[in-house]
């Protein structure tokens, strides 16, 4: 981009005026000015602001090869992610990056790691219950508190989390620093999954639709906004009729 306005400047000068006379005759139109009158003046210099349009067109045109836009395309998503960075306010797509940065801020927890999941068994990869189970055990401080609201589970929702807890379980982390509990709702749910570390970290999730034909995952970052994950936390403290996963088990 850079280099395209040092060897294009006049045409961008030459454009900028004739933005200049299109907002001056528009100006002049709504306070009833009369340009016709000027019919050669008039005549003249919208050819002039014309050409410099088509011009400066021409040469985003020649300048635009596949290397230069991908370099400014490069530039772009890197100014976009340092203007998320500097609100503390990240937007990310994919499952993969998702996860990616969720077990970032988790690794950070020092206190507690609070997940609400919505009519999901056990949604994140199974690697990222071994790296979470790892880092629980290394950080005997850090308790992980996850609930999972849905409604009529059946024996695949039961089987499902019962091979997420083992991980879990074979570490001894079950009632000490690893609870599950099991809200259920009387009718199916389309929600958010939400996880908070520490009141200091925050984590909205959009899980995809694929009755509406939705299948892209995205999720919302609050780095650091202190004030929103102590309330997203309270929220979570509150959400009633949960159960401890043990207790709402059918017997196997």
């Amino acid at each position: 981009m850079t280099r395209f306005l040092r060897e294009n400047y006049h045409t961008v000068l030459f454009a900028a005026c004739a933005v200049v006379v299109i907002a001056y005759e528009i100006s002049e139109k709504f306070r009833g000015e009369k340009l016709e009158d000027h019919w050669l003046l008039f005549f003249t210099t919208n050819l002039l602001t014309l050409l410099a349009l088509v011009i400066l067109v021409e040469r985003v045109l020649e300048s635009s090869s596949k290397k230069e836009l991908g370099v400014f395309s490069q530039e772009m998503r890197i100014l976009t992610r340092e203007m998320q960075k500097a609100v503390g306010i990240l937007f990310i797509e994919g499952q993969r990056k998702i996860f990616a940065k969720v077990g970032t801020l988790f690794s950070e927890a020092q206190n507690t790691i609070k997940l609400l999941v919505v009519e999901v068994a056990a949604p994140a990869p199974e690697s990222f219950g071994e790296e979470l189970a790892k880092f629980l055990a290394e950080h005997p401080g850090v308790v992980c508190d996850v609930t999972i609201a849905i409604s009529q589970p059946d024996e695949a929702f039961w089987k499902a989390n019962d091979k997420r807890l083992e991980i879990y379980k074979c570490r001894g982390l079950i009632g000490k620093q690893f609870f599950l509990h099991i809200v259920e709702v009387s009718g199916p749910i389309v929600g958010f999954n939400v996880a908070v570390v520490d009141a200091k970290h925050c984590f909205i999730g959009f899980p995809p639709i694929p009755a509406a034909g939705q299948t892209a995952e995205a999720a919302l970052i609050f780095d650091n906004k202190q004030k929103i994950a102590e309330k997203l936390a309270k929220w979570l403290d509150r959400i009633p009729g949960k159960k401890p996963y043990s207790e709402v088990r059918p017997v196997k």
